[in-house]
């Protein structure tokens, strides 16, 4: 049997290239869209099903609702525990210069790290208080 027979030939650079479909900018209105509902107020459960209707692979149409929802977070009032965790160890950084040890710094480093859990404690209480 010829070999030449056998294999394709492998197909034409500019070919392959033209017949590329670029959906890059179908995503970007598809998210645009989904971070103006979400922030109008419906929930991604709707937003996924209109989707769907609309033709959109399932998990392309996940990934785009599930960016949104991460990107406005802020503007509707989501607060994550990512959120938290960074703020307090921001302060507990601040108050003790990165030294865990309270009393590395005598009593005036204990009422530091005394007042940064006391702030951390407030700013707790806020977040509860806001939901």
């Amino acid at each position: 049997m010829d070999q030449s027979q056998s294999k394709p030939d492998p197909p034409d650079p500019v070919t392959a290239l033209s017949n590329i479909q670029d959906d890059r900018a179908e995503k970007l209105e598809a998210h645009q869209w989904a971070t103006e509902e979400l922030l109008e107020g419906r929930s991604p459960e709707e937003l996924h099903a209109t989707m769907m209707a609309e033709g959109w692979d399932p998990d392309t149409a996940e990934e785009i609702i599930e960016s949104a929802r991460k990107e406005t977070r802020a503007e509707r009032g989501v607060v994550t525990r990512e959120d938290i965790v960074r703020d307090l160890n921001a302060d507990h950084r601040r108050a003790t210069n990165g030294i865990s040890i309270a009393f590395r710094h005598g009593l005036f480093g204990f009422i530091r790290s005394f007042i940064a859990a006391m702030r951390s404690a407030d700013k707790l209480k806020r977040i509860a208080r806001k939901k």
